[in-house]
């Protein structure tokens, strides 16, 4: 059929039934003609629009005389194909359905749609482009297509000899594929940033901060999420995840001043309790306390040097209570009510060495594990440690190391 002759079937339906339609080119896919409700630029997703994630020139066979979609939404688009020219109606999209609440909701959250991801920014969108949308009812929408062969073919098909588009069930399911494998990689990347950052903490003694940012993970915590791949049960996913975690932080943590007994045996403990659990939640508690078995045992060998010196002892704990903040041999000495000189005297003797060169040392210790087990910025590091400049905390380092943080980095990561 002539061009012409098809651009004016598809404003004459237009006109008739409010329906949005396209002619198009088989070949390219190229629109001759759009009548619409709306720009089809209406949605802009980031890679795909919504006209592009339905697009007529995926979505239908077009060797095929006529063929339709209808989505779970119970939105229906249709494509008849003039057999004797290069070109082919797009029709629709239309709503088979009342446009309720539950169906918004649904189409936002549903997996499988572009939405999914953010469906408070797109809902008002959304909503205003269905509530345009002309309303059929199924038999309705399959006559227009049924009428519409007849008119560009002279030809009467039934409506079961349609061809129905295989794209729900084909190209969803792959796309869908795809966002776990995507989803499924994001959390592995997400479970070792958090794994180096809870090890940084654990072997740092700090059992503060580590529950502060195990509390701050709440719901995307990657340690308590299922994989949707395994064929294992949710429980068994998550005690398999949790004895690899703390078997893997029990070989992380081996050093010649920690017994390896006692690694072993404050493993087996936590992998006990674990075995025991009902329900995934049951884990989160079981997770924390380990961590902080784990760094309390490192606190309290960091202080063990100071055991017989009950003064040493508490200034040593105050500092490393405090050690992110900018710390001063004043401020420790006003905290236990000495005078800076007697603390400091004893702090010489005892230590071989001064009060901030004993704070510089353990803040280039944290330093020196955040560079090695994270991917921290410098100046993020500069920061968190409360050294007064980046320059300061690059010529401290240098100081005790003999190398640059950049350097330090560079060598340990390879």
């Amino acid at each position: 059929m002539e061009k012409e002759l098809l651009k004016y079937y598809c404003e004459s339906i237009y006109e008739l039934f409010s329906v949005p339609i396209v002619l198009f080119r088989k070949d390219s896919g190229e629109m001759e003609l759009n009548i619409d409700l709306f720009d089809l630029d209406t949605f802009s997703l980031n890679e795909s629009g919504l006209t592009d994630f339905y697009s007529a020139k995926s979505l239908f066979n077009v060797q095929e005389m006529v063929s339709y979609y209808i989505s779970d939404d119970d939105i229906a688009f249709g494509c008849v194909s003039d057999i004797h020219s290069n070109y082919s109606l797009y029709i629709g999209p239309c709503l088979l359905s009342d446009l309720t609440e539950k169906l918004m909701n649904a189409m936002m959250r549903r997996s499988n749609s572009p939405f999914s991801k953010n469906p408070e920014k797109y809902y008002d969108t959304l909503h205003s482009y269905l509530s345009r949308l002309p309303r059929l009812s199924q038999e309705r929408f399959m006559m227009l297509l049924k009428f519409t062969n007849t008119f560009v073919n002279h030809t009467e098909i039934d409506e079961k000899d349609f061809s129905v588009s295989s794209f729900s069930r084909k190209t969803l399911t792959k796309r869908k594929k795809e966002e776990i494998l995507h989803n499924e990689t994001d959390k592995i990347d997400l479970a070792i940033e958090v794994s180096d950052n809870l090890f940084v903490l654990i072997t740092n003694g700090d059992s503060q901060k580590l529950s502060d940012y195990w509390l701050s993970l709440k719901d995307n915590n990657p340690f308590l999420q299922s994989d949707s791949r395994s064929s294992l049960d949710q429980i068994r996913q998550a005690k398999n995840t949790f004895i690899r975690f703390i078997s893997h932080l029990e070989d992380r943590m081996r050093s010649p001043t920690l017994s390896t007994l006692v690694l072993k045996n404050i493993c087996d403990e936590y992998i006990e309790k674990a075995e025991n659990i009902v329900s995934v939640q049951q884990l989160d508690p079981i997770y924390l306390d380990s961590m902080k078995r784990f760094a309390d045992l490192i606190r309290k060998e960091k202080l063990n040097i100071a055991s017989d010196h009950p003064i040493l002892h508490k200034a040593l704990e105050y500092i490393h209570d405090h050690i992110y903040e900018n710390l001063s041999s004043q401020d420790i000495a006003d905290a236990l009510n000495f005078s800076r000189g007697y603390l400091s005297d004893i702090f010489n003797k005892n230590m071989n060495c001064s009060i901030p060169d004993y704070i510089a040392k353990e803040k280039i210790e944290i330093a020196k594990n955040l560079l090695q087990n994270t991917d921290t910025s410098i100046i993020d590091i500069s920061d968190y440690l409360s050294f007064s400049s980046q320059s300061y905390f690059q010529n401290v380092f240098r100081k005790y190391t003999s190398m640059t943080p950049k350097q330090y980095r560079r060598k340990t990561s390879g």
